[in-house]
């Protein structure tokens, strides 16, 4: 049996990525050995994990890494930093602030790189798996460069799209695309965003995450509009457009909305809500945020027959919106990331433009409020087919252990 280790932000440690990783963590452990090193602490510290959930060999501790300048300036005579300086330097032009960023990947790579290093020397490792591209797939690359260890990376929103990144530059994307054995991409979107700018597609493969089996509600619905949405409250989430466009909505339709997910937003969002909806027949509630185990009981609990987002930039398919077809229940959702790949106008859901006018988005509520039930029961068995072709946590989990044991076959 081949021994793989695991790096991840926070897996098995807090919530954040068990409702992403566990899955494929238990299709890994039929025909790898696991070890997990777990990089940050955004969440709990190591709360402790209960031995039936353990399906792996090892974990291995938080870490925290410090960085001083001393650390950062050593880096500059390492030949790939130099390339990468000159390399952003090609494209961006003379930034000290994203010289400063490839130093201080540069030198957490560096500090990983002695753990990983330590790790995969006494597991005597064969596969690193990042699932993340963070400064530890930099360390790992360079380890196999020493070695005969395989390794490969999965990119996600945060960690592939310059856009997001402060300094407007993500450090060594060329140089992990090019040391990677595999490359694999939450979202077709994520992966054509990366080809366009390092073309490694030889190497590159979509792996959508999916969700596990949630099942289909089968009781019969209100014809009311219940609709929810699931993000964190910050602007990009543009959760304000969805109160506008039920305000827009005429009296003579019954609508429920609930909102799951707390942010920075929401004493801000909930005293719109209160004056926009106050004279309108909308009955709302902001759940704040919640355990990820509860939403389908609360998505159950409040009979939701309609998912909505209206994101302004996503990395892959949202986790929740994968939820909801699970459950068979269609979607409305913005141009953005890989949403055009799970919702299909007028199939399961109605896509709207990027940058959607609140018109726009009560317009399409309106559609769906005007289905009959056989329209909306089509809409729904849809959502569910989507879900069990293309976002079954189960069988994605399968098609990516396929992929990794793949790499072994000469």
């Amino acid at each position: 049996m081949y021994k793989l280790l695991l790096i991840t932000n926070g897996f098995p440690y807090g919530n954040s990525e068990k409702g992403f990783i566990t899955t494929e963590v238990e299709e890994l452990s039929h025909f790898f050995e696991i070890h997990i090193l777990c990089l940050l602490n955004k969440e709990l510290i190591n709360e402790g994990i209960q031995g039936e959930d353990i399906c792996w060999k090892e974990s291995y501790p938080l870490i925290s890494p410090k960085l001083s300048i001393s650390i950062a300036l050593r880096q500059i005579v390492k030949k790939d930093v130099l390339s990468e300086l000159q390399r952003a330097r090609s494209i961006k032009g003379v930034n000290f602030h994203i010289a400063r960023s490839v130093l201080s990947y540069s030198a957490r790579a560096d500090i990983y790189q002695k753990i990983i290093l330590d790790i995969c020397g006494k597991q005597c490792i064969d596969l690193i798996y990042t699932y993340w591209c963070t400064p530890a797939t930099l360390a790992a690359v360079r380890l196999k460069q020493l070695s005969s260890i395989k390794v490969v990376t999965r990119f996600h929103g945060y960690d592939l799209y310059n856009e997001r990144a402060d300094t407007g530059w993500l450090p060594f994307r060329h140089e992990i695309g090019s040391l990677c054995d595999k490359l694999f991409f939450v979202s077709k979107a994520g992966k054509d965003y990366f080809n366009s700018n390092w073309n490694f597609e030889s190497k590159s493969k979509v792996s959508y995450l999916g969700c596990p089996d949630m099942q289909q509600d089968q009781t019969a619905k209100s014809n009311a509009l219940h609709i929810a949405s699931c993000s964190n409250l910050i602007p990009l989430k543009r959760v304000h457009l969805i109160i506008e466009a039920l305000e827009q909505l005429p009296d003579s339709v019954e609508v429920s909305w609930i909102h799951i997910g707390g942010g920075e937003l929401l004493p801000i969002l909930q005293e719109e809500a209160s004056v926009r909806l106050a004279t309108k027949p909308v009955r709302y509630k902001f759940y704040g945020a919640v355990p990820h185990d509860d939403v389908e009981r609360i998505f159950k609990s409040e009979n939701v027959n309609l998912f909505i987002t209206t994101s302004a930039t996503e990395g892959g398919v949202p986790i929740s919106l994968v939820e909801a077809f699970s459950m068979g229940i269609p979607a409305i959702g913005t141009d953005v990331g890989g949403i055009p790949e799970a919702i299909r106008d007028g199939y399961n859901g109605f896509l709207l433009r990027k940058n959607a006018a609140v018109s726009e988005i009560s317009l399409a509520l309106m559609k769906y409020a005007l289905k009959s039930p056989e329209e909306r029961a089509i809409f729904s068995l849809n959502a569910r087919t989507t879900w069990e072709q293309h976002f079954n946590a189960r069988d994605k989990a399968k098609e990516f252990c396929r992929d990794l044991q793949d790499l072994f076959i000469s």
